[in-house]
């Protein structure tokens, strides 16, 4: 990901978790973030918006489907502007408010709120060749949850562009430089025909887009929620920083005095800089083998929510080249950070998401199940034979939680059989989220005297298992590039606890731990997580008909003196299962009341 764009990325994604989050009580709307880019011409906001929406699309984890739509379609056509009275003034300044079709900028930012998971709405586009709009050029899919509508005056307090306000979620604001806009604008002219020379093109700039660029800032002032600063990047003219006052720089240009900083903000607007995205550079013209000396230009981001400040961290890229010699561009490898709520208690909710659960008719996986639905997941529960169990649960959780759930009938140690059950809950569901490989059976003697059918038959279960689960499961979560898996092995992964033996059971949990630290390193690739629970001694039905010694022997060796209710697992399944643990992969969770500790 490009780290110049991660902080307006990150401020999607969260206010994204957000408006799910809050339009969860109303199951039958479907959420859209609608995001108001503006600014004058020239300060590069279809830029901003293009690499913004491109970086969540092709996020590593969960994000919303997101697309960029233009106003440059609403243009009001040539043949409109030549039946005004006034059509040669309307035609020399086309791009000014009066030539676009406002209310219709409205209309359809409002069609965007209410159509969402409903129908697509068609808008126009606007071709370059022929210099008109085009009805119908450009299609927002129902399906699409984060819309950034950019134009010039999409802010600004004359009517109807005021309308737009309530309409969206957020109102971002490119400022920029005149001397600047006034270029880049001009290059545009002259790259897209529209005027034959730069000279010609900076007199179109200057007397068209710059009246309008000032009438965006005017008219923009305080109406916004994140403000840019727009400074120079390498595909235009250099821009001077850190340079004595009358130093010559490369273009010709002259520094006007020192200067090592951002450009301050507007005097009095309450703000303060808080963030720089480094995009260029500055040659020491000193040096005759032109050696590039990093510099910090940058837009600079603002915040404003009712005056009060957000900080806003961009990090850096820096191009360097030294006695002629290029070495390319800089960039960390540092991955983004996923969305993270403020809320703790949002950070644990699952609402909308599918979990699996291995062995989820009773024992551990039955409190699992509950603690997850309650969390607002829903719930597909595998089991082998406990059907009844089953499908008491499934409509415990329905009547009790309001979520969907069913149950499947899954023999975990046959790989097509897990595979087809992972279909159908994706199916059925419409998403798979979470994993927990859950089933699990005990050894019944030690290595020597264990039959090879019965050692046989724990590690299909116990270790097999648990790999066809996550394999199956993952093969899903690569697609969408997010999930979780969660592996139930014991602490008899990590000690050869007595008096009983079981040498089967305690070397298939042992692997089911390295297994899922193995996992988490290959799925950290393309944003899958994976962790491991290791119990100790829980009172469940497996344990229920050991002899009273052989427990008085657990207690004793268990510094809590106790085994666990398995209702005490509920909060470590929900801390791995949640975004609460969304830096956390490859670790194993031992609960065990103290045993391992010894």
């Amino acid at each position: 990901m490009e780290s110049t764009y991660q902080s307006l990325v990150q401020r999607i994604l969260s206010k994204w978790e957000e408006k799910k989050v809050s339009s969860f009580n109303a199951p039958d709307t479907h959420p859209r973030l609608i995001i108001a880019l503006a600014g004058p011409p020239g300060s590069g906001k279809t830029t901003i918006a293009q690499r913004v929406v491109s970086t969540i699309n092709d996020y590593p984890g969960p994000h919303p489907k997101s697309v960029v739509m233009s106003a440059d379609g609403f243009h009001l056509p040539l043949a409109t502007l030549r039946a005004l009275p006034n059509a040669a003034e309307a035609i020399a300044r086309r791009g000014a408010p009066w030539t676009f079709d406002g209310q219709a900028v409205v209309e359809i930012v409002r069609e965007l709120l209410v159509s969402a998971g409903q129908r697509p709405v068609l808008a126009p586009t606007f071709d370059h060749k022929v210099k008109d709009p085009v009805v119908g050029g450009f299609t927002v899919d129902a399906d699409v949850e984060v819309c950034i509508v950019e134009g010039n005056y999409l802010h600004v307090d004359e009517e109807p562009w005021g309308q737009i306000a309530p309409l969206v979620d957020d109102r971002w604001l490119v400022r920029v430089e005149t001397a600047l806009a006034r270029t880049r604008v001009a290059k545009r002219h002259v790259a897209a025909g529209i005027e034959s020379t730069m000279e010609k093109a900076l007199h179109r700039a200057e007397t068209n887009d710059m009246v309008n660029g000032e009438f965006v800032a005017e008219r923009s002032e305080g109406r916004y929620d994140l403000l840019i600063d727009s400074v120079e990047d390498m595909q235009s003219a250099w821009h001077v920083v850190c340079v004595g006052e009358g130093e010559s720089t490369p273009s010709g240009t002259y520094a006007r005095g020192p200067r090592c900083g951002p450009p301050e903000p507007t005097s009095g607007d309450g703000f303060e800089e808080l963030g720089m995205i480094s995009r260029s550079q500055i040659i020491d013209r000193h040096n005759s083998h032109s050696k590039i000396t990093p510099i910090s230009l940058q837009h600079t981001v603002y915040s404003n929510t009712s005056h009060s400040l957000i900080p806003i961290y961009i990090s850096t890229h820096i191009t360097m080249s030294t006695n002629g010699t290029t070495n390319g561009t800089r960039k960390s490898i540092r991955a983004p950070n996923p969305p993270v709520q403020d809320s703790i208690f949002k950070q644990f909710r699952l609402d909308g998401r599918t979990v699996i659960i291995t062995g989820g008719a009773g024992g551990i996986g039955h409190e699992i199940a509950k603690g997850l639905a309650e969390a607002g997941a829903n719930i597909a529960i595998w089991y082998h034979t406990s059907s009844k169990a089953a499908n008491s649960l499934t409509e415990t959780l329905i009547k009790d939680f309001g979520v969907k759930s069913k149950s499947y009938q899954v023999d975990v140690r046959n790989y097509a059989a897990v595979e087809a059950a992972v279909a159908e809950a994706v199916k059925d569901f419409g998403r798979l989220d979470v994993m927990i490989a859950n089933a699990g059976v005990p050894s019944n003697a030690g290595g020597l005297d264990d039959k090879v059918e019965d050692w046989d038959h724990v590690r299909a279960v116990d270790f097999d298992g648990a790999y066809y689960c996550m394999r199956a499961a993952g093969l899903v979560f690569r697609e969408q590039k997010s999930g979780v898996g969660i592996i139930t092995a014991s602490m008899s992964g990590h000690a050869a606890n007595v008096p009983q033996e079981q040498s089967c059971y305690n070397a298939c949990k042992a692997g089911t731990i390295h297994l899922a630290k193995s996992l988490a390193v290959e799925w950290a690739k393309w944003g899958g997580r994976i962790n491991s629970v290791s119990p100790g001694y829980i009172d469940t039905a497996i344990s229920g008909d050991c002899p009273f010694e052989m427990k008085e022997e657990w207690f004793s060796l268990t510094p809590l003196r106790r085994d666990a209710d398995p209702r005490e697992l509920k909060g470590i399944y929900l801390y791995l299962a949640s975004d609460a643990s969304s830096y956390t992969t490859g670790a194993d969770f031992i609960i065990d009341g103290g045993y391992t500790a010894r």
